[in-house]
């Protein structure tokens, strides 16, 4: 079963990546700078997802658990970070947007993304370096 979720996690990321492609595809014509900022940051989120997939399916492999008590820590920390760095993204979008003409669906997008890239930095930083006092 745990070989499944790791199966399906990188179905998803397979999935995302086609449509991030789709999208890029059809909006050729039009790339600025921003829109290729927000492809580059989607990317980077997928290529997160991969590697977390395939940690999770290496481990599984050799015969280990996927998620043991420590990559379930590791996730807690790094989406309790997250949680912390969205309060911040949000206040910090909405001192800057307030008198700006950037359009509300704009900054939604340049939030998710932020976000979406500091669970994965914060991810990949608690499983390198650890959770301290565990």
């Amino acid at each position: 079963m745990v070989k499944s979720r790791s199966l399906l996690m990188i179905m998803v990321a397979l999935t995302v990546t086609a449509t991030l492609g789709a999208w890029m595809y059809m909006s050729m014509e039009t790339l600025e700078l921003g829109a290729i900022l927000l492809f580059a940051g989607a990317g980077l989120i997928v290529l997160g997802s991969f590697y977390i997939a395939y940690t999770r399916l290496r481990a599984e492999r050799a015969g280990l658990p996927g998620e043991d008590e420590l990559s379930r820590r590791v996730m807690e920390k790094a989406s309790a970070g997250a949680f912390v760095a969205t309060i911040w993204i949000l206040t910090i979008l909405i001192m800057f947007v307030v008198d700006s003409n950037l359009r509300p669906e704009h900054v939604l997008e340049l939030a998710i993304v932020l976000i979406g890239l500091a669970w994965v930095g914060l991810w990949i930083y608690y499983h390198s370096q650890g959770i301290e006092g565990e």
